[in-house]
């Protein structure tokens, strides 16, 4: 495919994921004519853009056999067909329905693009290009290259820096002090410049995903979950209503929605309020399974409600751990815990639907496009995805424990922007939950900071997490590293914030 019918393409694509956040604000739902203008020209789109997305697909693995075959006596058919036999003999090939997906050896892209590649490098007598030795030099020396390169050029430049007073006779102490202030300045400058370099020599990397085109099977079984408090009524109602709007965006496949609600910090364990909130927020679920069908063997919208505590370090009544606290009893109780702080609602114990793989969270006002879950879970469900878990180290060692999409803040886009905004605004500022974004660092190792919306694989973050965190040490997730877990940024925006 030629470069300007990628850039095309990749522009259509561009369009048709601003019609879908377009599609999901409150300006243009409340236009009935503005509505159906924008998913019209959705309709007309998304047969393209399916097409384009499925050439995406496989394009990485077509590349990968292209690159084998410019460095070997093969052509690209052979090293295809010994590709696919190679992933035959760990199980690979065509399943049957309701068959398990084979692991990350019986895929052909594990030897095209991903773990497998030197061996099967070695296999074909491979010889890399020159221009691929950066790459494989920094997957070699890791984050130690890396610290290294920019150690070198802080020298450089702080070494430029000083030479000048030195020729006009400052020396000793004096020099030592400028070389103590221009330290951090030459850092951030050489940070910077690798940064940049390193952008412009890697890139970030789309990772392969499935279509799931009949929507989330039982086997990849999904919960997006809006960690809130109960404070109000109508922030209630509020929350509820948004509920909905996401299962109206994923409407298809096993996913469900629920909400992990706390009560407001108090001074005590039980407040006159608290019931009525509850039973406000009981009410408002109760609904939403009465206007929508069930799941096959539960009900879609789920309440999980947690008692207070007393919390020695904030020295009052409050949910235990806030939001940390939330997703990890959440996680234990998806596994069977009978232990948590969640409480009986509706004159019911707290149930979750079994077998669970991978959790979606959001916040309280993070809005979800339409097939972003379906998207988010088929980049999950891929083989060469798949975390692979280290008892030994306690780490991810291979795949991915947590994906992270782009998040951008909800204001007007595009030609929807006044000039005032175009000129005097950004997309994030300084604020590094408004757009969380593929970065270097990510690029480059394939590990970065959480800002607590993405979608995480159960058993692969608790297992990375087990132990690792003390109670009142971390207030929120979003705090937390990802490298225990082996998270990855994604680009393309998925929701907004």
């Amino acid at each position: 495919m030629s470069d300007s019918v990628f850039d095309k393409l990749s522009t259509i694509e561009a369009r048709y994921e601003e019609l879908m956040h377009r599609l999901g604000t409150s300006e243009v739902q409340s236009d009935p004519a503005e509505y159906r203008k924008a998913a019209k020209a959705l309709s007309d789109m998304e047969p393209l853009v399916q097409k384009y997305r499925e050439y995406k697909a496989v394009d990485q693995d077509i590349a990968g056999s292209e690159e084998l075959a410019r460095g070997s006596a093969h052509s690209q058919p052979e090293i295809t067909r010994r590709a696919i036999a190679a992933a035959a003999r760990h199980g690979g090939g065509a399943r049957t329905a309701g068959e398990a997906l084979p692991e990350r050896e019986a895929d052909p892209g594990y030897y095209l693009i991903a773990g497998g590649r030197l061996e099967f490098e070695r296999s074909i007598g491979f010889r890399p290009p020159l221009a691929s030795w950066l790459r494989r030099l920094n997957a070699r020396v890791g984050i130690g290259g890396y610290i290294l390169v920019i150690a070198t050029v802080a020298v450089a430049f702080l070494a430029v820096a000083l030479a000048v007073p030195w020729q006009m006779g400052v020396d000793g102490w004096r020099l030592a002090l400028l070389a103590l202030l221009g330290t951090i300045p030459s850092i951030d400058l050489a940070t910077a410049i690798v940064n940049r370099d390193a952008a412009n020599q890697f890139g970030a990397t789309t990772l392969p995903g499935l279509d799931l085109r009949e929507g989330v099977p039982r086997e990849f079984r999904t919960m997006v979950v809006v960690p809130t408090l109960l404070t109000t009524p109508a922030a209630i109602a509020e929350q509820v209503a948004r509920l909905e709007v996401h299962h109206l965006a994923s409407p298809d496949g096993d996913l469900r929605f629920a909400l992990l609600s706390d009560w407001e910090d108090a001074d005590r364990e039980t407040l006159e309020t608290d019931s009525a909130l509850l039973a406000a927020a009981v009410s408002g679920i109760a609904e939403l399974n009465r206007r929508h069908a069930s799941a096959v063997d539960g009900e879609r919208f789920l309440l999980l409600h947690r008692r207070r505590v007393w919390s020695e370090g904030q020295r009052q009544w409050m949910g235990w751990e806030r939001k940390r606290g939330k997703l990890h009893e959440l996680n234990r109780l998806l596994r069977g815990a009978h232990d948590t702080t969640f409480v009986a609602t509706g004159g019911h114990a707290p149930t979750v639907p079994p077998d669970v793989r991978f959790v979606i969270t959001l916040d309280a006002d993070t809005r979800l496009p339409r097939e972003a879950a379906r998207r988010l879970v088929g980049k999950m469900a891929h083989p060469l995805n798949r975390p692979r878990f280290e008892a030994a180290t306690g780490r991810v060692v291979e795949g991915y424990g947590i994906l992270q999409p782009r998040v951008t803040p909800s204001l007007p886009i595009g030609r929807e922007g006044s000039v005032f905004q175009r000129v005097f605004s950004s997309s994030s500022g300084i604020d590094p939950y408004a757009a969380a974004v593929s970065d270097v660092y990510q690029d480059l190792f394939g590990e970065g900071s959480y800002s607590g919306k993405g979608i995480y694989d159960v058993d692969a973050f608790e297992a990375s997490l087990a132990g690792r965190v003390p109670e009142n040490a971390l207030l929120s997730p979003n705090l937390a590293k990802k490298p225990k877990a082996a998270g990855a940024g994604r680009t393309p925006r998925y929701w907004g914030g």
